[in-house]
């Protein structure tokens, strides 16, 4: 017999995927040993980005008789930040997982970051990928472009192309959809309340499909408007007063993290964050 849907939701886990259809049968096995790992209840989204390559009916196929994975297919594709905000519109949980589909992102570390998120009373907890397995390339243009939007934002998130995070959802709701919007999720967060660290998080190699990402020239064509346009959106965010949970812990009161792997605690409280001019 199944297992029965629940009806109140601890743990969302949002995966989007386009034409991943080789890895989709390990990261929903996957996830959910890691999940039933937990005395959690949960739910996994998996979100169709318009596959071509029948990976919505394969996950249609392994998750019939399991209610509480499910499958969101969008009528057309809209891009990794258009599947991602899909998805976080469906989920239910007071926790919200994100991370990719081509296993790259180890769902073995889920349980860590919710944990993490738990024990340390904050709104989010981000992955940094402590040995990545990409080309020389994809990494030195990756610190470059870290580096960049650092330095204009005022952004503490030091992984910007790490999709394995844990968020509570309260400081989700009202951020825009835009392109690209999935790298800028944690700093969008920040500016809506959320106080964060970073984790220390495995990162494995592509081992089927292949990447969805552009040429590096398009990508940094693209990264500079994309900046250009936070930069804009830095300055007219209206922050919600209602945002924060109440009598949320003071930030110099907290207990420093017990996990080793912690890089940089409750950073979120950067007043040039939340208030930039």
């Amino acid at each position: 017999m199944p297992p029965p849907r629940p009806t109140s939701i601890n743990v969302s886990v949002v995966a989007p995927f386009y034409n991943e259809r080789d890895n989709l049968e390990e990261l929903i096995h996957a996830t959910r040993a890691a999940m039933d790992s937990q005395n959690q209840t949960w739910e996994f989204l998996l979100v169709d980005d318009g596959s071509t390559d029948g990976g919505g009916q394969l996950v249609t196929n392994l998750c019939y008789n399991d209610p509480r994975t499910r499958l969101v297919s969008l009528a057309r594709r809209a891009g990794q930040s258009g599947a991602l905000w899909a998805g976080l519109q469906e989920c239910r949980g007071s926790v919200v997982v994100t991370l990719d589909a081509d296993l790259q992102n180890p769902p073995g570390e889920i349980p860590r970051l919710v944990q993490t998120l738990l024990d340390n009373s904050v709104e989010l907890v981000a992955g940094v990928r402590a040995k990545r397995r990409d080309s020389l390339a994809r990494r030195l243009a990756s610190r470059i472009a870290n580096a960049i939007r650092r330095a204009a934002l005022g952004d503490p998130f030091t992984d910007s192309g790490c999709s394995l995070r844990a968020y509570r959802r309260e400081v989700l709701r009202g951020i825009p959809c835009f392109s690209s919007m999935h790298r800028f999720l944690p700093i969008l967060a920040v500016w809506n309340g959320a106080q964060a660290m970073q984790i220390e998080v495995e990162h494995s190699p592509r081992q089927h499909g292949i990447s969805k990402y552009s040429a590096l020239r398009g990508r940094a064509a693209t990264g500079a408007f994309d900046l250009l346009g936070m930069l804009w959106l830095s300055r007219r965010w209206v922050r919600s007063p209602t945002a924060r949970r109440e009598k949320a812990p003071e930030t110099t009161n907290r207990p420093p993290s017990k996990d080793p792997n912690v890089l940089a605690q409750l950073i979120g409280a950067d007043a040039r964050l939340r208030n930039p001019t």
